[in-house]
């Protein structure tokens, strides 16, 4: 239906969903990474505080002046050989672990810092006063009522980093340090698309037109997202 690939003559429709579910684990699992660090880290910065807080402030600050490009390339790079080598058949392709730990890592900062304001501003709350008069562990008081308060930083949080991951780990997969062929993702289907762009153009436009509707989708709903859980603007 889309035409066929330049080199085997496969099926380029049936290669664009493999390497969908390729693209797509990597963006959940790096998303799901990247907010479980955020949110221990932020969680317990804002609401424990002390040493603690400034340690992880610090860590922020550190790690946000970095060049993160440059990072991620270079672990992908050095690291990417033995982490390639989990798999578990088909269900989770070879690269797939190597991106999803190289970009969670790099994916928790800003989250981090939205999640550790709101929980600063939680911890003298009345209802957070209430369940530590009564004996309240810190951890529950965590647990029970700082978290679900939460929900709504971290959903907008995740639309927007699931979208950033999928456009790295295309830009990955196409400098050759992703997801490796024969396994499909939708990088390195745009660099082996690359190699015949004027004679079959269609085989770098089907897997970039996936890559620019699944990010512009995914945008549209933290846009939503964020409009829903802001108090001074309406969902429309």
């Amino acid at each position: 239906m889309l035409g066929a690939d330049s080199s085997l003559g496969r099926d380029e429709l049936l290669r664009l969903l493999y390497g969908g579910r390729a693209s797509l684990e990597v963006a959940f699992g790096a998303t799901l990474l990247g907010l479980a660090i955020a949110l221990l880290l932020g969680a317990s910065a804002g609401f424990l505080g002390g040493i603690l807080d400034t340690v992880v402030s610090r860590l922020q600050e550190i790690t946000m002046a970095l060049p993160v490009l440059l990072l991620v390339i270079a672990l992908a790079a050095t690291g990417g050989e033995r982490l390639n080598q989990v798999a578990v058949g088909e269900l989770i392709p070879p690269g797939v672990v190597t991106l999803v730990v190289v970009l969670g890592l790099f994916s928790w900062f800003y989250p981090a810092r939205i999640i550790r304001a709101v929980a600063l501003g939680l911890r003298s709350r009345e209802f957070v006063e209430a369940a530590r008069s009564l004996g309240s562990s810190e951890t529950r008081i965590i647990r029970v009522h700082v978290l679900p308060h939460l929900a709504g930083p971290l959903a907008v949080y995740a639309a927007f980093i699931f979208a950033q991951t999928i456009l790295l780990e295309a830009g990955l997969s196409y400098l050759g340090l992703g997801i490796q062929p024969p396994t499909p993702s939708w990088g390195n289907m745009l660099a082996v698309g690359a190699a015949d762009y004027l004679s079959q153009p269609w085989l770098i436009l089907w897997p970039g037109l996936a890559v620019f509707v699944t990010c512009l989708a995914v945008g549209a709903v933290g846009e939503q997202l964020r409009r829903r859980y802001s108090p001074e603007e309406p969902v429309r």
